[in-house]
């Protein structure tokens, strides 16, 4: 059936057209039909972009053309989105690449929502009854066009289905971008990966977030306490009202001293370390109020693991509509290669004859060219 052939021929057409409208270079000759494609060639989504971690996405506007789409995925990070699921599904994904897989989502989804607009017209029916008179295979080339656009329709997600597809899948996207923090996930710090500052508090939001928001709140309180109670307790006792907390490499919360004025501290004072001139302590409250912060921190980092392996079970659980996007988006990464190869090597689209055209019987053998070159030996 040569239908399918004939629908992605017209689909080629079609982008060749978007890419003269974006301003390609070169136009036809007279005589000759060609493809015009753009000036600077477009990176495919499955090569790595070379973007700046710290790049900010850029807005999505109301409506985009084809090549707005085809743009998107040359600047995803997220280069191959297949190899991401399957990196996650076995535990493997770092929060970066976690990152850059829901904003390589979050963009393709928000262009196609938003609307793709495609040409009126694709660059080969202008002249399409140039080798073949109209009696020979005009039908044919009504029935191609019409296909061809419906093919694009369908990657561009025009189906009511397959919108309502994606509109379901971007607010899940942005669902989850919207619990995360960006600096914390591209530096694959997983206690610093969520955000917790929600209006909500600890009500609401996945258990995971609420657990998590918990144990901060807990971190909080107890730093509350060492600053309000137990610094001011040891600046009175040590009759010192500007002494504050010191920190050595990871020990918190030591009060220095000279060494000289140790000599006064209380013997149930815990001595942590000391230099020449300087005795660092702690006094009582304050080691157990720092011993229980290292175990609200430890069980901080544990929540928010556990947190972190929930996100990926969860963006795992959206594997069959994130596929189906990844199989419209490299369709049409192929049609678009194709629309540019025909503009570098001049290509021009073949007139399939159908068996409808010719009276119920299929067309006789028929190759006819003009103003043409060999593919190998021209």
């Amino acid at each position: 059936d040569p239908a399918p052939i004939d629908a992605r021929l017209h689909a080629v057409g079609l982008i060749a057209r978007a890419l003269e409208e974006a301003g390609g270079s070169g136009a036809a000759s007279a005589g000759t039909r060609r493809y015009s494609a753009a000036s600077t060639p477009r990176a495919s989504p499955f090569h790595a972009a070379k973007l700046s971690a710290a790049a900010a996405p850029s807005p999505v506007p109301e409506s985009v053309g084809l090549l707005g789409l085809t743009a998107a995925l040359g600047a995803s990070p997220c280069h191959d989105i297949e190899r991401a699921l399957a990196r996650l599904a076995n535990g493997r994904e770092s929060g970066k690449e976690v990152w850059h897989l829901l904003t390589t989502l979050e963009s393709l989804l928000a262009r196609l929502v938003a609307g793709v607009k495609l040409p009126e017209s694709d660059k080969e029916d202008e002249s399409d009854g140039e080798l073949l008179p109209d009696d020979e295979g005009g039908a044919a080339t009504d029935g191609g066009a019409m296909q061809g656009r419906q093919l694009l329709a369908e990657i561009i997600g025009e189906d009511a289905a397959v919108r309502a597809r994606d509109v379901s899948l971007l607010a899940a996207v942005r669902a989850e971008l919207g619990g995360l923090h960006r600096e914390g996930m591209l530096s694959n710090e997983l206690k610093d990966a969520f955000e917790l500052n929600s209006e909500l508090g600890t009500e609401g939001g996945a258990p995971e977030l609420v657990a998590l928001r918990e144990a901060r709140q807990e971190i909080v309180a107890v730093k509350r306490a060492l600053g309000t109670q137990a610094l001011p307790a040891a600046r009175l006792l040590l009759k010192r009202p500007t002494l504050e907390f010191k920190k050595v490499h990871a020990d918190e919360y030591l009060i220095e001293l000279p060494t000289v004025a140790a000599r006064s501290v209380p013997d149930s004072w815990e001595r942590v370390c000391a230099t020449k001139t300087q005795v660092r302590f702690r006094s009582p409250e304050v080691a157990r109020l720092w011993a229980q912060m290292q175990v609200l921190r430890e069980t901080f980092e544990l929540r928010a693991a556990e947190a972190f392996r929930a996100l990926c079970e969860r963006v795992t659980a959206q594997t069959a509509p994130i596929c189906s996007l990844v199989r419209r988006m490299a369709e049409l990464d192929v049609l678009q290669a194709f629309a540019e190869l025909s503009h570098a090597r001049s290509y021009v689209r073949p007139r399939i004859l159908r068996a409808e055209t010719m009276g119920g019987e299929l067309p006789p053998p028929r190759l006819r060219l003009g103003d043409c070159r060999h593919p190998t030996a021209g």
